[in-house]
């Protein structure tokens, strides 16, 4: 749980109170791998908004690494 405490940067109280629910809903790793995003954050979080937002994109990291590949070009530029 600390690699996924450290590569998350997330505190150990939150990774072992999701571990937890995961227990309670009897969510192994297989089950998750079924679910979409917003079916796991159903199950998670019942009563949060899990509709995609329309405000922001998630960008085409193939396009941002070609950019990146310009010289003099840095992540702040892009």
């Amino acid at each position: 749980m600390r690699h996924i405490r450290d590569s998350l940067r997330i505190s150990l109280g939150t990774i072992q109170t999701i571990d937890k629910k995961a227990q309670e809903l009897t969510l192994d790793w297989a089950a998750i791998e079924k679910l979409d995003d917003q079916a796991l954050a159903r199950r998670f979080y019942p009563n949060a908004d899990v509709r995609k937002s329309t405000r922001f994109e998630v960008p085409s990291w193939i396009e941002v690494h070609q950019e990146l590949k310009g010289k003099g070009v840095t992540k702040h530029l892009l």
